[in-house]
């Protein structure tokens, strides 16, 4: 499994806790979550962020989402509505 923390900018690197930086050459399926920390509320797990994105890009067998990944730089953004 591989993940990236999505920059300001909108930019991201994936890595895997194994290999580090980059993601193995192949076809992927994508999930996507992405959450707002609330000020104030860190330590509450239950109500401590806020959900950005719709539920279903939080599954990668229900986002629809898939990457193909070649040897060398891949530049992969996703159109998420």
């Amino acid at each position: 499994m591989s993940f990236a923390e999505v920059q300001e900018d909108g930019t991201y690197e994936a890595s895997t806790k194994k290999f580090g930086k980059g993601v193995a050459v192949g076809r992927h399926r994508i999930m996507i979550n992405a959450i707002k920390v609330i000020p104030g509320k860190e330590d509450d797990p239950v109500n401590c962020c806020e959900v950005l994105l719709p539920a279903k890009y939080s599954s990668e067998q229900k986002s629809g989402l898939t990457a193909e990944v070649v040897s060398g730089e891949n530049m992969i953004n996703f159109d998420l509505k």
